[in-house]
């Protein structure tokens, strides 16, 4: 009994997670390859290291504002940049290919 127990606990917590991941997914859903800048920008916020410094610095009452290029061979640059009063400015870029691979990131002061 103790066995069917603990079985149908790893079920629940497996069936559990698989759903939360379904909803994950739905709410977050970028269509590959990435065509457009909006779709960019969407992909680009995924990013763990750039929605946490997007939200650090919007929880600061910061505006960010969103640039964005792409290559001749699908590589596309996003960046975010703090508009303040000050000369300079934060900004971080992420550089990932069309696909949705993430090639690097960075950030610094213009």
């Amino acid at each position: 009994m103790k066995i069917l127990t603990h079985r149908i606990l790893i079920a629940v917590v497996c069936l559990s997670a698989l759903f939360l991941g379904c909803i994950e997914e739905e709410n977050h859903k970028i269509e590959l390859p990435i065509d457009t800048p909006e779709e960019a920008i969407e992909y680009a916020k995924t990013n763990n290291t750039t929605k946490e410094w997007i939200d650090a610095y919007s929880k600061l009452g910061y505006e960010i504002i969103e640039n964005v290029s792409v290559d001749n061979q699908s590589i596309w640059y996003v960046q975010f940049e703090v508009m303040t009063p000050m000369e300079s400015r934060t900004y971080i870029i992420i550089k990932m290919h069309s696909n949705g691979t993430i090639l690097s990131g960075w950030g610094g002061s213009i």
